[in-house]
């Protein structure tokens, strides 16, 4: 089944695809393709991870490095994305009160454009757990490329069945294919390369 790029014409890049609102469309051919995204996905995110874990250690070694270690440190124990935000909002301000004020300029245009970072990097963060806790799942419905009247197996991703607050009225919140799946693990891809990006801003300031 062809889809749309109009489903991804999105408001925000972290916004889900307009049809993963409809759980009753029909979905991909195989679960294969499923997967494949899955599995592309969850190792972008942890490319994103390791991007925010260098941005946090960039914004932080200006300080004594007995200091950095421990901040770094507790970093890494930090296991929620609101938490590890929240390190590097902070360690952002600190980072901007320590820099001469005469040039504070270009390094509060770096510190806002963080601070967007960390927005986004919040805000993908529940596509993330969306897919990481979803669950592929078969359904039997109306094939659009197939014969009047037939009806098909096909599949997408949608939540845990343990989350029962994601099956209203015994129908997903939402549900994913394979091609919308593949969207996110680019964006994850993207947010990577940003925050990366923004680490090295930040060193060159800091010689």
């Amino acid at each position: 089944m062809v889809h749309s790029d109009a489903l991804y014409d999105l408001s925000n890049p972290w916004d889900r695809p307009s049809m993963s609102f409809a759980p009753n469309r029909f979905g991909d051919r195989s679960a294969d393709p499923i997967y494949l995204a899955l599995g592309k996905s969850v190792s972008a995110w942890e490319g994103v991870q390791v991007a925010s874990a260098n941005l946090f250690l960039a914004l932080v070694a200006s300080t004594d490095g007995v200091s950095a270690e421990a901040e770094c440190w507790n970093y890494s124990r930090a296991m929620k994305v609101p938490e590890r935000a929240k390190k590097i909002r902070k360690a952002c301000r600190d980072y901007l009160d320590k820099k001469p004020k005469p040039s504070s300029k270009p390094l509060e245009l770096l510190v806002e454009e963080i601070e967007k970072l960390v927005l986004v990097y919040g805000e993908w963060s529940a596509r993330r757990n969306e897919l990481a806790h979803g669950y592929v799942t078969p359904a039997w419905g109306d094939d659009p490329l197939g014969e009047l009247g037939t009806s098909e197996e096909s599949f997408s991703l949608c939540p845990s069945h343990a989350r029962l607050h994601h099956w209203n009225n015994v129908e997903p919140d939402f549900n994913y294919i394979a091609s919308e799946i593949e969207s996110f693990a680019l964006g994850f891809k993207t947010l990577d390369a940003a925050l990366e990006a923004a680490a090295k801003k930040v060193s060159k300031f800091c010689t």
